[in-house]
């Protein structure tokens, strides 16, 4: 039980490399003086590649975040008009006693 407890006490929990995309616009290596520290005390490619990841996830955290919901919701809408649009038409040329049953599937899968 003992060894248990003592495996649990030296497991910790992850610690992200990057912070959230909102910190990570405004992270300035100066602001950490460890973490500058660790840098420059091993090889330069261990900042550069840093750097490139921060480059990366600033350049594809800027439109996911805030533009992506706000998409998705608009193509939500415009399908959902658009079968409310042929729903009522087909029902208009054909008769709703065919059409009912798969208008039906089509508007719960968009649901």
């Amino acid at each position: 039980m003992s060894s248990s407890k003592t495996l649990a006490n030296s497991l910790k929990k992850p610690v992200p490399l990057y912070p959230p995309y909102i910190d990570l616009c405004e992270f300035y290596l100066e602001d950490y003086p460890e973490l500058d520290k660790v840098f420059s005390s091993n090889e330069s490619w261990w900042l550069e590649q840093f750097n490139w990841g921060k480059l990366f996830l600033t350049y594809i955290g800027r439109n996911k975040s805030t533009h992506t919901y706000g998409r998705l919701l608009k193509r939500k809408n415009q399908s959902t008009n658009y079968v409310n649009l042929t729903y009522s038409n087909m029902l208009t040329f054909v008769g709703n006693h065919q059409l009912l049953g798969l208008a039906r599937l089509i508007r719960n899968a968009l649901k």
